[in-house]
């Protein structure tokens, strides 16, 4: 099981169920500049105009694959004798309180691997970003549905909203209209697609003409055999 990794606006989209997509870089060979999925061999290719022609290219998940959602974190107590520990995930609204790991106030328990990286963390109670978040406190997890891979700028207004991109003005569906955020902070807001172009050049500067790979998610409880 692999992390995915958001940030922690994202996370919350993710989690309210505004978020069934993400899009990541395609790191092509040098001269590579297109993908494509061979139907026969059942392969995505990256394509050039020499010999040869094709490389074979993995994208980051197959159909099925189950994630874990990083969060930012702070652990406030350690049970050593237990393996044990207690804290909060970080909320990035300062107006909001951070939540407890465990609402009934029960510390977690780290597996094996977990213990070890937190027993060689200088300040293991220091606040943590997501991508050092230990798996064994992960709460919210996704599985794969679908794999593409596409050039960035080809994105729909109708994906651009499945991005999981914050509306803040209207109360109604249309899907056309300007009331979505811009995450530049350029402009108050805009259409669904400049805010998305602004939320994905935020996270990958220079992305907007690129190959990625598309991942369609299922929010899904946390497997038995995590």
């Amino acid at each position: 099981m692999k992390q995915w990794l958001l940030n922690q606006e994202m996370v919350k989209s993710f989690v309210a169920g505004n978020k069934t997509q993400a899009r990541t870089p395609i790191k092509l060979p040098e001269g590579y500049t297109e993908v494509i999925y061979d139907t026969v061999l059942k392969e995505w290719l990256a394509v050039r105009e020499e010999a040869p022609r094709f490389l074979k290219i993995k994208p980051p998940s197959q159909v099925g694959d189950v994630l874990w959602v990083g969060e930012a974190y702070q652990i406030l107590r350690t049970w050593y004798g237990k393996q044990a520990v207690e804290g909060v995930y970080l909320n990035s609204d300062p107006t909001q309180a951070d939540e407890p790991f465990n609402a009934n106030g029960e510390a977690i328990l780290l597996s094996d691997s977990d213990w070890g990286k937190l027993l060689n963390r200088k300040w293991p109670h220091r606040k943590t970003p997501s991508r050092f978040m230990y798996k064994s406190l992960a709460r919210n997890f996704a599985r794969v549905t679908a794999v593409r891979a596409e050039l960035c700028c080809d994105i729909t207004p109708e994906d651009c909203i499945e991005e999981g991109i914050e509306r803040i003005k209207g109360d109604h569906d249309l899907r056309t209209d300007s009331g979505y955020r811009d995450y530049s902070g350029s402009v108050e807001y805009c259409g669904a697609t400049a805010s998305f172009h602004s939320l994905i050049e935020s996270i990958y500067p220079g992305i907007w003409k690129r190959w990625v790979w598309v991942r369609t998610v299922e929010k899904i409880d946390k497997p038995t055999n995590n």
